[in-house]
């Protein structure tokens, strides 16, 4: 059937997150992977098809590093294969759909399309619209945002020409929950604002902003100690994934959460219960700004005491440069297991950096040593990886 027949066919195409393509529901692309180039051809042709795009700019948007010999040609048979991929389908024309005119390439208009972050980008400009009001505005932001599934084409983010049309749409999601935060807040729907940012996360987790607007929804509507959970585990998963803390402004809404939680009055034995451990078997691993006051305490105690406490390094390397940064991250995930486990409840560890920890041992030195040999001992047995070696440094407190 041609793009110009009576019956309108429906063409949906999703681009943000993972790519798909459906003609009347039915899967345009039944490989996606062994039709990489032909997928990169369709989307920039749909994206521009409002212009007839020349032979040479599709050609830099296809070969960007000249990787074709007779790149006209190549760019003709890339055209072939995408009009045979449409046609096979069965619904339309790939000749009327992809056309070509003198020497330029275009999209044919007249066939009705829709493509989820154009129609995103359109209800965000609407939701702009202050004298709208305010239920029409967040709803028009919500209904944005739940079209944002990820990064745009996010399995070929390494397309040249896809990188920056990736960034433009995800500044479109961020702006979308920006503003739509800042109306629910005035409106204290502090719920909504909690779904909405869990919901954000999950498809860009490293969004600390994200992280900031869910801290203040969850204290605000008085779950603080589900804020007080989520702090800790983004602060752990920053300082593993990414090497790097949290920025000033988390970990301010952190300690005015931490003074708030005390300042409330409670009785002793509810403050027993909530200061109770549930894992206490091993060593208490905590972030390391927990692990600073701790060592000043302990520094106190062992001068007034004489007591003997030592502060101890591990530093994790490779005895060759690892491209996968994954292979460090694993590494330190078991390691960080066989120090809780090997040491006693008495003794702190957290993490320091990427590839460090640092242990507070109240011992002697030759007790210490022996604790980090076995430290040591279990690692090798339990991760066998001859390219990662453990440098260790052991030093009094005081």
């Amino acid at each position: 059937m041609g793009a110009g027949s009576d019956r309108r066919i429906q063409l949906e195409v999703n681009l943000s997150g993972r790519f798909n393509a459906r003609l009347d529901q039915v899967p345009l692309f039944e490989n996606a992977e062994r039709s990489r180039q032909v997928i990169s051809l369709f989307v920039f042709l749909l994206l521009h098809r409002f212009e007839n795009i020349s032979q040479e700019r599709l050609i830099e948007a296809m070969w960007p590093d000249d990787e074709s010999d007779d790149p006209v040609n190549a760019l003709k048979n890339l055209v072939y294969r995408l009009r045979k991929v449409i046609s096979s389908h069965g619904t339309l024309d790939g000749n009327e759909c992809v056309v070509s005119k003198s020497g330029t390439y275009g999209w044919n208009c007249d066939v009705p399309c829709f493509i989820d972050v154009e129609e995103l980008e359109k209800l965000w400009q609407k939701a702009k619209n202050e004298q709208l009001p305010v239920p029409e505005r967040i709803d028009l932001y919500k209904e944005a945002i739940s079209l944002y599934k990820g990064r745009f084409m996010e399995d070929f983010y390494f397309e040249w020409w896809v990188a920056p049309i990736a960034s433009f749409y995800q500044n479109i999601c961020m702006n979308c929950l920006h503003e739509v935060t800042k109306l629910l807040n005035e409106e204290k729907r502090y719920e909504e604002i909690t779904a909405l940012c869990e919901a954000a996360i999950s498809t860009e987790p490293y969004e600390e902003t994200l992280h900031e607007y869910l801290l203040k929804s969850l204290i605000s509507s008085g779950k603080k100690s589900r804020a007080l959970e989520h702090y800790n585990f983004i602060s752990k998963k920053f300082y593993k994934d990414l090497g790097v803390k949290l920025s000033d402004s988390i970990r301010c809404l952190y300690k005015e959460l931490i003074n708030d939680l005390k300042s409330s009055e409670t009785d002793i034995s509810t403050i027993k219960e909530e200061m109770c451990d549930p894992e206490s078997k091993g060593a208490f691993l905590c972030d390391y700004e927990i692990f600073k006051n701790i060592y000043r305490l302990e520094s106190r105690t062992a001068e007034r005491a004489g007591q003997s406490v030592f502060l101890c390094l591990l530093t994790m390397r490779s005895t060759v440069e690892i491209s996968r940064n994954d292979v460090i991250i694993i590494a330190m995930d078991k390691l960080e297991k066989v120090i809780v486990s090997s040491l006693r409840k008495g003794d702190v560890v957290s993490r320091f950096s990427p590839t460090q920890f640092i242990l507070l041992l109240p011992l002697s030195y030759e007790n210490g040593e022996k604790v980090i040999a076995r430290i040591l001992d279990r690692f090798r047995s339990e991760y066998k990886n001859p390219l990662i070696k453990i440098d260790t440094n052991l030093e009094p407190v005081i």
